[in-house]
């Protein structure tokens, strides 16, 4: 389940069953985007592969997102 907060600018995808390698498309997808500034990203545990890693640091220093993850998978 994709629940997303207009009001709180908050996106959750904890409870999605989204696997590593598909939040990792879309931590690369969102940064190609131009996006809102201030929302944070609730993915639970889901980790993100090396391949993400980069996209997902230059969407937190672009927009100012906040990711709540697993971390980089191992």
């Amino acid at each position: 389940m994709v629940t997303i907060s207009p009001t709180a600018n908050e996106i959750s995808i904890e409870n999605s069953g989204i696997s590593s390698a598909n939040y990792s498309k879309l931590l690369i997808s969102l940064n190609q985007q131009d996006l809102e500034n201030g929302i944070v990203l609730k993915a639970g545990s889901i980790k993100y592969t090396q391949e993400a890693q980069s996209a997902r640091f230059e969407t937190i220093n672009k927009y100012g997102w906040t990711f709540n993850d697993g971390g980089l998978a191992p």
